[in-house]
């Protein structure tokens, strides 16, 4: 209402009188794609014509486990794409979708979280629910019983419906085959062996559809990563390493039966492998992955008299590491003491380091450490760059172990008092990094998680230390390349197999509802960052 003066018809003031909403049409066209382990992406269409669309200040998503009530709800911006995450494996949820109309003045409509969420405005309308969808959630992202040549094939999503989600990802999870890098191969896979998937060792024939594996001859077959201008060997596209029907392979022909270990390198020195998961996974948000080793077969070089006058005992190297990276998908690194992931940019390590190099100062022989330069330097197997170690394990070069690692984004206090807690020096260096001296933030400022190692007991951890992945590593909308690394010696060497391998991205929801902006806005609050690629906000504004 305006309200002016009778005589100065100049003098006049407006407020508002009175509003009026009516209920938006309800969504159409609801669909569930993108499924994971621990989420699912829900696509709709707006209601109604342009009229109608010009009202909606947003959508509320309601999700619940199939044959339970009541819903969990909230509401996301003005979007026809989202992601419901924090899922549990290998549940059915319902989900629909409604409509809300809001007072577009007040400016807190425009207020969310970091995944695009709210509470609906106490004067807020919502329109009809849509009909429930429903699907499953696959039990792992990824699962590897054993390792074959079909292992290393892109397979694609376990379940068919596909978008492009609201984070560029497109497809769900399920079996996208392995990228295998340097002397890393299926077991039974290299340049001297053919294999086919499924070989019958009876009439040595391979069925007339199995896959079969092979490598070209290399011309210095002792690779040490930087050495020499050839490329690393791969099974990429145009690669010496190839997966082709059996049929087709000839005149070469499958004299043995492929895996059943993904073999990271063989018992020869100076060599150095990886593999990696064809996929990005989401490892910001937490991750929970498991796998089994073997270490065997080592070189008969003696390291330690036992017994000056009568015993020897021989020891293999290196080791191997679980590396999660964002550096490429033929990342290598060094061979020897570096495992495979020394010099890999943009990475974190958790090494299983079966040989003592005093040099590295780290302990003695056998012993489990996370390495990680962050997203500035290239890793290194030094000790110095260590977040936390333990040698409290078995000998990790007998028999065949199982293994745990888990990350989760939020600090669980009670850890504190876990005899396996470990925070190391180095940790002191994330909290006071980047542009901290300045006055801003360190990668860590905004807060940490914990990692969780578990060597055969997988419900008890033997080593537990602080981490913000998100901080540390620069990921792609929260992903990263995650895979194995290893790597022999010069003198000494070892085979390093992977037996099995499962992960599922666990999506935690550690964000609150309520709107919380950044202490950190370039050029704008209180604090500035120095440079761009300093402080973990600098690097987000």
């Amino acid at each position: 209402m305006t309200v002016r003066h009778g005589k100065l018809p100049g003098l006049n003031d407006t407020v508002p009188f009175f509003k009026y909403a009516i209920h938006a049409p309800p969504p159409v066209s609801v669909s569930l794609s993108n499924v994971a382990a621990t989420s699912i992406d829900v696509s709709w269409g707006p209601g109604g014509d342009i009229w109608d669309h010009m009202t909606v200040t947003g959508y509320e998503i309601s999700y619940r486990t199939t044959g339970t009530t009541p819903y969990i709800s909230y509401i996301v911006g003005n979007v026809t794409t989202t992601t419901i995450i924090d899922l549990t494996p290998g549940q059915t949820y319902d989900v629909v979708v409604a409509a809300s109309v809001e007072d577009q003045d007040d400016l807190e409509w425009q207020a969310m979280d970091k995944y695009g969420r709210r509470d609906l405005l106490s004067h807020g309308l919502l329109s009809d629910k849509t009909a429930p969808v429903s699907t499953t959630t696959v039990d792992y992202d990824f699962d590897f019983p054993r390792f074959t040549a079909e292992s290393s094939i892109d397979a694609g999503a376990t379940l068919a419906a596909q978008t492009l989600g609201p984070t560029g990802v497109t497809g769900g999870e399920g079996h996208y085959g392995l990228y295998i890098i340097g002397d890393a191969n299926i077991e039974n896979c290299n340049s001297s062996v053919v294999c086919c998937d499924d070989y019958d060792y009876d009439t040595m024939t391979c069925p007339s559809a199995a896959l079969a594996c092979s490598a070209t001859v290399h011309p210095n077959p002792q690779y040490v990563n930087g050495e020499g201008d050839r490329r690393v060997p791969d099974n990429l596209a145009g690669g010496e390493k190839w997966v082709v029907d059996q049929t087709t392979m000839a005149p070469l022909k499958a004299t043995a039966k492929c895996g059943p270990a993904l073999r990271l390198t063989a018992s020869e020195p100076r060599l150095s492998g990886s593999a990696w998961y064809q996929r990005e996974q989401e490892v910001g948000e937490g991750f929970d992955t498991k796998f089994t080793f073997r270490v065997a077969n080592p070189s008969l070089r003696c390291d330690v008299m036992d017994d000056v006058n009568t015993n020897c005992r021989a020891r293999g190297a290196d080791g191997f590491a679980f590396v999660i990276q964002e550096d490429g998908v033929q990342a290598l690194g060094e061979a020897g003491e570096s495992l495979g992931y020394g010099g890999i940019t943009n990475s974190l390590a958790v090494e299983f380091d079966t040989y003592y190099n005093p040099e590295l100062l780290e302990p003695y022989e056998n012993h489990i450490s996370v390495h990680t330069r962050g997203h500035r330097h290239p890793n290194s197997p030094d000790q110095t760059y260590s977040l936390g170690h333990t040698n409290e394990v078995r000998d990790l070069t007998e028999g065949i172990i199982e293994v745990r690692v888990r990350y989760e984004p939020t600090f669980d206090e009670r850890e504190l008092a876990n005899p396996h807690f470990v925070s190391s020096p180095y940790v002191a260096h994330f909290l006071e990094n980047a542009d901290f001296k300045n006055g801003g933030q360190a990668d860590w400022s905004v807060g940490m998680g914990l990692l969780y190692v578990y060597v055969e007991n997988l419900d008890d951890p033997v080593l537990i230390v602080p981490l913000n992945m998100e901080a540390t590593l620069n990921l792609n909308h929260g992903r990263a390349w995650v895979g194995f690394t290893a790597a022999t010696g010069f003198n000494t060497w070892q085979v390093h197999d992977i037996l099995d391998w499962r992960f599922t991205s666990m999506r935690r929801d550690n964000v609150k509802k309520d709107y919380v902006p950044s202490p950190v806005v370039n050029g704008e609050n209180a604090f500035k960052c120095s440079g761009v690629n300093d402080a973990v906000d600098c690097r987000h504004q």
